[in-house]
């Protein structure tokens, strides 16, 4: 039977990485679980062999398989899920991170890309790196992926397993969505001020300019992205919930859907010649290309088109009601930001159309026969100018991922950070 194989080179020579190995796989092989990946063995005294005839002393340590790779890969490649599958997949994540709490061990790094699927597309919860088994209820040490961190963690306070719930509202966020609830967990973030302040009225106003969501979903984000711990919702309150109880796939079902997505997974994971980025979700971007690749792409250095800037009409200050989700910052000013956006659509191929009104541009792109038209309208700001797009027709996935193609290439145009 195929499994996994974890290799450590040369552990016994790093005293501290041979107590933070032992107390990895102590916390995985408490927990006994489907929606927990299996720890096999260890071999601590194992031997790897080289193609020269050589060995090094290595650690093996024996997983169970996941064939099917990471949950990631599905989100990033195909897109968001439907409600159902949604809910299915986050009944196993919860039902894993139960078996987790209920043993002692809080995981405190839950993302998409330790979320791992075997050869039945079953969720496994993997990666126990920074699990912890705590003494008392409560931590201290900041560790994880920051994106996910509850706020408590970021802010270096005490914690409990309660921060295990922040990540998993962020993971049923963008398996449902397609991208992440806001850019960066700190308060000059807009969307996760809205979290902090508890304005959720507005944290879903943003959000609902590009789609709709239920109201019994928005509700348990609500209860599950709630600063205080102590009043966050709990495993046991969230499988109360009436989002959580409605209708979830059978596995047979899950495995069609799954298996519908999985060769342009594997395709895109072929043309990208299996690069993957150092985070699960780009927060900056929103989300990576959910296609996998660029639907156009610009020289490095391209020639501006030329534009009579001097004609143009004085720009608006960007004040909006309500800040979209779905802009780019410029430190350039706005005929220049503008200019810049007008040569990369112009270099993008016959499949965009677009047309110009000052600093107003409508736009429309025909790709792998999906059909979606957007505007982008330049203002001023601080920085100095920003450009904000808006979804005007076609499938709301299509324009992220014509956003997110387009974010990419006019990244220089950004503040260093």
């Amino acid at each position: 039977k195929k499994v996994a194989l974890k290799i450590l080179w040369k552990l016994k020579e790093n005293a501290s990485r041979v107590r933070s190995v032992k107390a990895e796989l102590k916390a995985l092989g408490t927990v006994k679980h489907d929606n927990v990946v299996k720890l096999k063995g260890v071999d601590w005294e194992g031997q790897y062999p080289h193609n020269d005839g050589t060995k090094t002393d290595a650690a093996v340590i024996t997983l169970e398989l996941c064939e099917n790779g990471e949950l990631f890969d599905y989100l990033m490649h195909t897109g968001s899920f439907s409600e159902e599958v949604s809910r299915t997949y986050f009944h196993q994540l919860m039902n894993g991170l139960e078996a987790c709490h209920t043993a002692g061990v809080v995981h405190r790094d839950l993302k998409p890309d330790n979320l791992l699927l075997d050869t039945n597309f079953r969720l496994k919860i993997a990666d126990f790196g920074f699990a912890v088994m705590p003494e008392s209820n409560e931590m201290h040490t900041t560790v994880g992926t920051e994106k996910y961190m509850a706020p408590e963690v970021v802010r270096g306070l005490s914690y409990t397993k309660a921060c295990d719930i922040w990540s998993c509202g962020v993971i049923l966020f963008v398996m449902y969505a397609g991208y992440p609830p806001y850019v960066s967990p700190n308060k000059n973030d807009w969307w996760f001020d809205k979290l902090l302040k508890g304005n959720f009225k507005y944290f879903w106003m943003a959000h609902e300019q590009q789609r709709k969501f239920e109201d019994d979903f928005k509700d348990l984000i609500n209860q599950m992205l709630t600063v205080d711990e102590s009043k966050r919702a709990s495993i046991e309150d969230i499988k109360k919930h009436p989002w959580f109880v409605k209708k979830v796939l059978n596995q047979s079902d899950l495995v069609k859907e799954l298996q519908r997505r999985k060769p342009e997974v594997d395709t895109a994971k072929l043309e990208e010649g299996l690069e993957r980025k150092n985070n699960s979700v780009d927060f900056a971007q929103g989300m990576r290309a959910l296609s996998g690749k660029m639907i156009g792409t610009m020289p490095t250095t391209p020639k501006l088109v030329e534009m009579d800037l001097k004609s143009l009409p004085e720009p608006e200050e960007y004040e909006p009601a309500v800040k979209s989700y779905t802009l780019i910052n410029s430190v350039k000013e706005p005929p220049r930001t503008l200019q810049f956006i007008v040569t990369v659509l112009s270099n993008m191929g016959s499949g965009v159309k677009f047309t110009r009104d000052g600093y107003s541009i409508e736009c429309t792109m025909h790709q792998a026969g999906s059909k979606v038209s957007f505007s982008i309208d330049v203002f001023s700001n601080e920085d100095a100018a920003v450009a904000e797009f808006r979804r005007l027709s076609g499938s709301f996935h299509d324009f992220r991922k014509v956003y997110n193609s387009l974010h990419r290439t006019l990244s220089k145009l950004e503040p260093k950070k």
